[in-house]
C-alpha cells in the first residue's frame, strides 16, 4: 500500500507541474519554461538530500543520468505540446503513450500481477482514451501538437523504466540526478536560442504560444510551482518506484491528467465533453483495482 499511495501522491504533484509548466511554457516558449521548471526542481532535489535517505552506486547513478537525458528532451516535447494546447486533451494523450512503455517493459520482465492488477490497467488505458476525447466544439488539436504529445509520451514512459532500474537501496540519488543532468541540458540549449543564426524550428519550438507574452512575475510564479511540485513528484516516483511493482506504479502516476484537465476547465475554461467526464470516473475505478490488486 505504500507503493500504492506514493504513486497516486506522485500522479497529483504531476497534474499540477503540469498545468502550471504549462502556462509558463505558453508564456515565455517551451524552452524557457523548461529551463525555469528544472532549475526550481533541482533545488529541491538537491535539498532532499539533507533529510531522505540515498546511497551512491555505479547502478543509481547510471540510472538517474540516463532517466535525465530521457526525460529533459520529453519535458521539452511536453510543455511544447500542453503549450499548443488544448491541455484537457494533450495532456491525458501523453500520459496514454507515457503508461503503454514501461507497462510493456514491466511484461517484457517478467513482473506478474494478479487478474485484478491487469483489469485495473486496461481501465487506466481506456480512461486514457476517454480523457483524450477531443470536445466536438471544442479546441482543434494540430498535428504539430500530436507529433510532440506521442514523442513526450515516449520519452517519458522510457525515463520511469531507467529510474526503475536503480537499486532500491539508492534512494532519492537517481531523482536528484535526474533533474539535475536535464538542467545541465536546457540551459546551453536555451542560450543556443538565443543566437540569430539558430535553426528556425529550434527558435519556433522557444516562441510563446500566446499572442502576448506573459509578465515577469506570472511567468515566475508558474514556473517555480511547477518546479516544486516537479521535484517533488521525482522524488516520491523514485521512493514508489522502489517499493512497488513497476506497471502498477506507473499507471497509477499516468492518472496525473485527471488532476491537469480539472485545472484546465477551472481556471482556463477548457469545455469537458461527457466522454471526459467518463474517462475522469474510469481513472478512480482504475486506481481502486490497482490498489485492491
Amino acid at each position: 500500500m505504500t507503493a500504492i499511495v506514493l504513486a497516486l501522491v506522485t500522479s497529483v504533484a504531476f497534474g499540477v507541474s503540469d498545468f502550471f509548466g504549462a502556462l509558463a511554457a505558453r508564456g515565455r516558449g517551451a524552452i524557457t519554461g523548461t529551463a525555469a521548471v528544472y532549475a526550481a526542481a533541482t533545488a529541491i532535489t538537491v535539498i532532499s538530500l539533507a533529510f531522505l535517505p540515498w546511497e551512491a552506486s555505479a547502478a543509481a547513478i547510471l540510472a538517474g543520468l540516463s532517466a535525465g537525458l530521457i526525460a529533459i528532451a520529453g519535458f521539452v516535447a511536453f510543455y511544447a505540446a500542453l503549450a499548443i494546447g488544448p491541455m484537457s486533451v494533450l495532456s491525458p494523450s501523453i500520459a496514454l503513450v507515457n503508461t503503454l512503455v514501461p507497462v510493456a517493459a514491466a511484461v517484457l520482465l517478467g513482473e506478474a500481477l494478479m487478474p485484478l492488477g491487469w483489469v485495473g490497467i486496461i481501465a487506466a488505458l481506456s480512461a486514457g482514451v476517454l480523457v483524450s476525447a477531443e470536445p466536438s466544439r471544442g479546441q482543434r488539436t494540430s498535428w504539430r501538437g500530436l507529433g510532440l504529445a506521442l514523442l513526450a509520451g515516449l520519452l517519458l514512459g522510457a525515463a520511469i523504466v531507467a529510474l526503475d532500474a536503480a537499486p532500491p537501496e539508492s534512494g532519492v540519488l537517481p531523482a536528484v540526478l535526474d533533474t539535475a543532468i536535464g538542467l545541465v541540458v536546457i540551459l546551453p540549449l536555451l542560450a543556443f536560442t538565443r543566437r540569430p543564426r539558430t535553426a528556425g524550428w529550434l527558435r519556433a519550438l522557444d516562441r510563446p504560444e500566446l499572442s502576448r507574452p506573459s509578465g515577469r512575475s506570472r511567468f515566475a510564479v508558474s514556473a517555480i510551482t511547477a518546479g516544486i511540485l516537479l521535484g517533488a513528484a521525482n522524488l516520491l516516483l523514485v521512493l514508489a518506484l522502489q517499493s512497488g511493482a513497476l506497471a502498477i506504479v506507473s499507471v497509477l502516476v499516468s492518472l496525473y491528467p485527471v488532476v491537469t484537465v480539472v485545472l484546465a476547465a477551472s481556471i482556463l475554461r477548457e469545455r469537458l465533453a461527457a466522454p471526459q467526464l467518463a474517462g475522469v470516473a474510469l481513472a478512480l475505478v482504475a486506481a481502486v483495482l490497482l490498489s485492491l490488486s
